[in-house]
């Protein structure tokens, strides 16, 4: 895995499943990751890590986002997995390794969504 950073999200390519990492989830982001997969991938199974650095789990509004997009796109499994802890390259990195899954690509989502290879 590479060095990244840009605006608290990343999206990790595995061998199996799409991963990404998250400590805010704007609806609008995860939204486009949602597009990207289903107009560009064959994998359809998208890992959502929600980081939260405090003691607090996700709020109402976050699940509410969660079920809409998962109703919106019937056709990719949407799983989301609250981590707590500091949300960066350390952690990610924590999590991959405790995962065991092998990444391929690191991508960097940008606001504008375009992606590149970090």
């Amino acid at each position: 895995m590479g060095r990244f950073s840009s605006g608290g999200e990343y999206f990790v390519i595995g061998d199996y499943e799409y991963v990404f990492f998250t400590d805010h989830g704007d609806i609008s982001v995860l939204n486009h990751v949602l597009t990207y997969i289903r107009e560009n991938e064959h994998a359809r199974k998208l890992k959502i890590v929600w980081i939260i650095e405090n003691a607090e789990n996700l709020s109402a509004k976050a699940l509410r986002d969660i079920d809409d997009l998962d109703r919106a796109y019937p056709d990719i499994k949407i799983e989301v997995v609250e981590e707590k802890g500091t949300f960066g390259p350390s952690k990610i990195k924590e999590l991959s390794n405790r995962w065991k899954f092998r990444s391929i690509l690191c991508l960097s989502v940008l606001q504008a969504i375009s992606f590149r290879i970090v």
